[in-house]
């Protein structure tokens, strides 16, 4: 719903095992578009150091990251921010989090595991503290510890430890004390992106949901990025009591303090012609220059992270009228045309003219024209010797 830069959409769904367990087709339809009308118009969030709270949509996210850096092959490759945490407190005292594959009519429920182990339930993490890693034979044998049958397997790889139903159990607060107690923060009903650091912990994740202004929900916002540490996250984490079994992993509503939050950017200019010119230089001296002008810094920093053909030195100079220009000098050792054709793969969203500059004369090629035919044979090589 909504026209131009207001709209927006949101969604609603409901998965089980058994038919009689089936949501009514009625009341997820009106769900979604609730949901939808309600972030209408959504505004930017300003930026600083605020409390989120993760709607139980999205709080189940932080659970998978968890069983992520507790599985075993990570733990034994030493790739994981809590391979030397066990035994440790990792949650606040209180919080208890449990993978069940005995589940009645659970989603992901299995009398044994994908190497024929007994499954069982067990606390993953007890009273915050965190118990045990998620095995299979072969990364329990790398650990010298036993399998916790946590096995899968699929039809086209080996097996490898992951969790079952895995649930943070419900807290003693509700949703709306959550979000009562907040001064100035956000509600986070959704998150894109996949920015989170296996080995350091290190999260930073596109999110969008609704204001919080003195403990109340006072209008939509989009655009937002959230940061933190997993380690200082779990740290902080309060748990709601709104917990519902609905899928594999589970969760309920979710505070988290002094996450960082930034708003967006602010849009860039906006550049007229979708033209620009790629001059190769083989009279610069020194490190290779890019020089971008008339549009954003960005551009120049995705030709160099695509074309990858050389170190670039940025810089932006918006003082320069005319069309975007693009400067790339040095490596004379490379050839105009895989110079040209890397870049033109990079900057994919406009048309690139070449020109190849020497000291007393210049000569020009264009990258856009129509591709040879593969289905030509190719030319006879003569050769000729001369005596």
């Amino acid at each position: 719903p909504g026209q131009g830069v207001a709209m927006d959409r949101d969604y609603d769904y409901a998965t089980a095992r058994f038919a009689a367990d089936r949501a009514a087709p009625e009341t997820i339809g009106r769900s979604a578009g609730e949901r939808a009308v309600a972030r209408l118009d959504p505004r930017p969030a300003p930026s600083g150091q605020l409390p989120v709270i993760y709607d139980w949509r999205v709080a189940g996210g932080l659970l998978g990251h968890l069983a992520g850096a507790i599985g075993g092959p990570a733990v034994a490759r030493g790739t994981s921010f809590l391979k030397d945490r066990l035994g440790e407190a990792v949650f606040a005292a209180g919080v208890t989090i449990t993978d069940d594959p005995r589940r009645v009519r659970g989603l992901r429920s299995k009398g044994f595991d994908g190497e024929g182990v007994a499954t069982g339930p067990r606390n993953i993490i007890e009273d915050g503290v965190l118990t045990t890693w998620l095995l299979d034979c072969r990364s329990a044998r790398q650990l010298a510890m036993e399998t916790t049958g946590h096995a899968s397997r699929g039809t086209s790889s080996p097996p490898s430890p992951g969790p079952t139903n895995l649930t943070l159990a419900a807290g003693t607060e509700t949703p709306e004390a959550l979000i009562g107690a907040v001064e100035q923060g956000i509600l986070v009903t959704e998150l894109m992106g996949m920015g989170v650091n296996a080995v350091t912990g290190d999260y930073s994740r596109g999110a969008a949901g609704f204001w919080i202004e003195k403990g109340e929900i006072t209008h939509p916002v989009s655009g937002v990025t959230v940061a933190g540490n997993l380690v200082d996250m779990f740290k902080r984490l309060t748990p709601a009591d709104d917990l519902v079994i609905r899928h594999g992993i589970d969760a309920p509503t979710v505070a988290i303090d002094g996450m960082t939050v930034a708003g967006p950017f602010p849009p860039p200019p906006t550049i007229a012609p979708i033209r620009a010119a790629i001059i190769f230089s083989i009279r610069t001296v020194g490190e290779p220059i890019a020089i971008v002008s008339g549009g954003p810094t960005h551009i120049a920093m995705s030709i160099w992270r695509a074309a990858g053909i050389m170190p670039i030195r940025t810089v932006a100079a918006p003082f320069i009228t005319g069309p975007p220009t693009c400067g790339i000098g040095g490596t004379p050792g490379m050839t105009m045309g895989h110079m040209c054709m890397s870049v033109r793969r990079a900057a994919g969203f406009m048309s690139v003219r070449p020109f190849l500059k020497f000291s007393r004369f210049a000569l020009s090629s264009s990258v856009n024209r129509r591709p040879r035919d593969s289905r030509r044979p190719p030319r006879a090589i003569r050769s000729s010797r001369t005596g």
